[in-house]
């Protein structure tokens, strides 16, 4: 299946109000595309305010897209019953939405003061995605019901309830604004076992009133926020128990590493919950599984989407295997063989109770669905070994793979088999979105080869001695029963970069059996391997884990255990568990220093968790170098003499975080700290993708010609945003703020004149009240006012209104506005997309 190749769609349907499209209507573009289609279907929205309720039933593979969500709406005012109230309805899967606002315009300003449930939108189905999408109301807005959602770059706007439901649903550098007191949240998450919750990553949650980040509409509602901005907005208490009161220990309601006025804890009722780093990496892999596994974040630009390859409950066709000759055939190759190469939608090969000794391959045929009735009577067995890739008894290479209710086994070794230990694989998975439920594997040594992909298992048994679940593979055991049978290691993990997609993730299992076991040992130098809520017998040595041929690569691996129990479970003697981690003490300087003169390959330097208090100058002849940290929160490069935080000083001073002179340099999910001029983007062209920026005063200056895409602005203090330097008609420099979001504290302008000719301009940003009304200052050009470009294009919030702003300030046609894109103002050359 192509679905991951975002050129091409099946075909496309224009919308427009000014009858110059296919239809004029969206509901009518909709009812056009057939009820049992399987490609995707392009629908444009050109530019307009459709009135209209729309319902998609079940439609699916649609791609509805607009120009700009600031130019396209589709808005209605229908309320009081919330499921007539609904604006935009979808119940069908694979349905994908970009820059369109769907609003319901009851309670909005000019509407009516009756507060009552009036919904935008309504998700009820699977692998469903928004970018750059906005969601307006009052009450009840966005209803994410039942189904896996992901909304990336969105605007969502309400008081009371206005994301809820019980959805599976994450958002990811989202703006919340808030109109009126009330709960951002009413998660519904009804079981412990439900996959049900909103995550919101990176998200800024700012606006008008008081509020509360959620409260509770079911017995385990789960809301989590990450790395998130809060304004002052936030009530202390910050969340709610409402009909739940005999619930708190149920609920998760959590705030991790979150920033704001409205991010002080120290008031939240008692029982919110706290999440250690391991937790939360426990729950983003879970996550992960959710979304990344659906074709949702290929959909930003989809095309093919086969129908049944969302569900494998609905087959094409099924073929039966019996040994007896009373199916369609006696051995499982020879059914597998039967399927076509290109297949594409989901086959099911049930196999009849009976042990099938035979090696089986799966190469390019996907969408296979083998069942059996019970792990224990339906058996795959075969007995080769030594050469590792010949000894396997089933080997699936292709995508879209799932096994229910069969046992794969690799007999030699075990009781009966041979006495000599050799490598003798059971199951290798090598394909993409694998799952397993209820199925066996067993063997001695390498039984299961969870080579690469992504791979779910569910209910599962798992036998062996030796490193019996190993390989690079992405993967989550849920549920399943590990059992030892001999010394040795349970898991031989190889993730071999920091940034690769690898790790086996254990909830919920149990481990037993005979003999003593590490629960692991590197394979290769990030292995990485998390049990967590895990039953351990007292099988497991006390060190719990071994380097192997990993030495010196102590600090790269992530061997991690939380909340496990059992007599196995005792962590003080382990050795290399995350938390034992020494800090670092090495220079950066030298790092740097160590870089040729006149490199012309790329040189990547990882800068480990710790705060580095250094100077650090990379010269002009030091090029081609990629300076990577953990993330942005655990790795800081700082400098000030007293090492005493600067707003300690009643002087304000220049401080400078960085200066970037050279061409083609590129910042991403990087941060800079500082109160006045934080940032100085002295000349060249750069690139800051999803940054933070902080500071009061100038602290984004220069003569830079430079684009700030996604970036967080965090005012510190009365001051100005940008002290841009372009000095002549000729000079390319110039800032661009694309798709960020501006916020803090004190009164700000977006930025004053630095030189006489100096340009800055701010694209579909949220700009809170932090903004200065008349929004732009002059300062030393006074009089040469004519000479600035100074603009703001579809840019929302509080701060957004230009009623007040001053005379001189600019407004762009589209032709002049469209230079300044990522693409014109500075990759014209393509630098951006070469870059490591």
């Amino acid at each position: 299946m192509n679905e991951q190749d975002p050129s091409k769609v099946f075909y496309t349907i224009t919308v427009s109000n000014s009858d110059d499209g296919n239809f004029s209507a969206i509901q009518k573009a909709i009812d056009s595309i057939p009820p049992d289609n399987d490609k995707w279907v392009k629908i444009v929205l050109m530019p307009g305010t459709y009135k209209e309720q729309v319902t998609i039933t079940e439609t699916q593979c649609i791609v509805l897209e607009g120009q700009d969500r600031s130019t396209t709406m589709i808005t209605f005012d229908a309320h009081n019953d919330t499921e007539q109230s609904i604006t935009f309805d979808v119940y069908a899967h694979n349905f994908v939405a970009r820059k369109i606002t769907f609003q319901n315009s009851y309670n909005l300003p000019g509407g009516s003061t009756s507060i009552t449930p009036a919904v935008a939108f309504r998700g009820t189905g699977e692998k469903q995605a928004f970018f750059y999408c906005g969601f307006q109301g009052y009450q009840d807005t966005l209803w994410n019901n039942i189904g896996s959602y992901y909304f990336e770059s969105c605007y969502i706007e309400g008081a009371v309830d206005f994301i809820w439901g019980e959805g599976a649903s994450f958002y990811e550098k989202c703006s919340i604004n808030v109109t009126g007191d009330g709960f951002i949240t009413a998660q519904g998450k009804t079981t412990a076992s439900e996959r049900s919750g909103f995550v919101f990553k990176s998200c800024d949650v700012s606006g008008l009133a008081k509020t509360l980040l959620g409260r509770a509409y079911k017995a385990f509602a789960t809301v989590v926020f990450i790395e998130s901005y809060f304004g002052d907005i936030i009530k202390p208490e910050g969340w709610n128990i409402w009909k739940q009161a005999s619930h708190q220990t149920d609920v998760t309601f959590v705030e991790y590493k979150c920033k704001g006025a409205g991010a002080d804890t120290s008031g939240r009722v008692p029982w919110m919950k706290t999440l250690t780093d391991a937790n939360l990496l426990l729950l983003l892999f879970a996550f992960f599984f959710i979304f990344q596994t659906t074709c949702i974040l290929a959909a930003k630009d989809p095309i093919q989407c086969k129908t049944n390859d969302r569900d494998p409950s609905k087959v094409f066709y099924t073929i039966t295997i019996s040994k007896s000759g009373r199916g369609n055939f006696t051995t499982v190759k020879k059914a597998i063989e039967s399927i076509p190469r290109g297949n594409d939608k989901w086959v099911k090969i049930f196999v009849m109770p009976g042990t099938y000794k035979e090696q089986i391959q799966i190469k390019e045929t996907q969408c296979i669905f083998l069942e059996g009735k019970d792990r224990r009577m339906t058996t795959i067995t075969f007995d080769a070994h030594n050469d590792t890739d010949q000894s396997i008894t089933f080997d699936a290479y292709a995508h879209n793979f799932v096994a229910k209710g069969i046992t794969f086994k690799n007999s030699y070794n075990l009781p009966g088999g041979s006495t000599s230990i050799a490598p003798a694989v059971a199951f290798r998975a090598l394909g993409d979105k694998q799952a397993f439920f209820y199925c066996g594997f067993e063997g001695y040594q390498d039984t299961l080869w969870d080579s690469t992909g992504r791979h779910y298992f569910e209910s599962c048994y798992i036998e062996g001695a030796i490193d019996f679940i190993w390989g690079a593979g992405a993967s989550f055991y849920e549920k399943c029963s590990i059992k030892v049978i001999g010394d040795g290691f349970i898991t031989a993990q190889g993730k071999h970069q920091s940034d690769q997609i690898s790790g086996f993730v254990f909830n919920t299992c149990s481990v037993s059996g005979i003999g003593k076991a590490l629960l692991g040992r590197a394979y290769n130098a990030f292995a990485t391997v998390i049990f967590t809520k895990s039953v351990f017998t007292d099988i497991i040595e006390p060190e719990g884990w071994d380097i192997w041929k990993q030495t010196g690569h102590e600090k790269d691996v992530t061997f991690v255990e939380r909340n496990c129990r059992g007599p196995g479970a005792d962590t003080s003697k382990r050795a290399l568990l995350r938390k034992n981690f020494p800090d670092v003490s090495k220079r950066i300087k030298d790092a740097v220093n160590a870089t040729p003169s006149g490199n012309d390959q790329w040189i990547r330097i990882y800068v480990d968790s710790g705060t580095y208090w250094e100077q650090v100058k990379i010269w002009s002849d030091q090029e081609c170098i990629v300076l990577e940290g953990h993330s942005r929160e655990d790795t800081i490069i700082a400098f000030e003499n007293e090492k005493e935080d600067f707003r300690e000083d009643k002087q304000v001073k220049q401080a400078v975080a960085i200066s970037v002179y050279g061409d083609k340099s590129a910042f991403y999910n990087c941060g800079f700290i500082g109160y006045q001029d934080t940032l100085w983007d002295v000349q060249g062209r750069h690139f800051f993708k999803d940054s933070y920026i902080e500071g009061a005063i100038d602290f984004i200056w220069g003569d830079g010609q430079s684009i700030y895409e996604d970036c967080s602005v965090n005012v510190t203090g009365d001051g100005y945003i940008t002290a841009q330097g372009r000095d002549s008609p000729s000079d390319s420099g110039g800032f661009v703020f694309i798709r960020g979001s501006i916020y803090g504290n004190g009164s700000t302008y977006l930025g004053r004149a630095y030189a006489s000719h100096s340009t800055v301009i701010f694209r579909q940003t949220f700009l809170s009240n932090v903004v200065n009304p008349l929004g732009w200052d002059a300062w030393d050009y006074t009089g040469q006012e004519s000479k600035f470009t100074y603009t703001e294009i579809n840019c929302t919030g509080e701060g957004a209104d230009t009623s007040k702003r001053v005379a001189w300030e600019k407004t762009l046609s589209a032709s002049e506005a469209s230079k300044y894109t990522t693409e014109l103002f500075i990759d014209h050359d393509n630098w951006i997309s070469q870059l490591p």
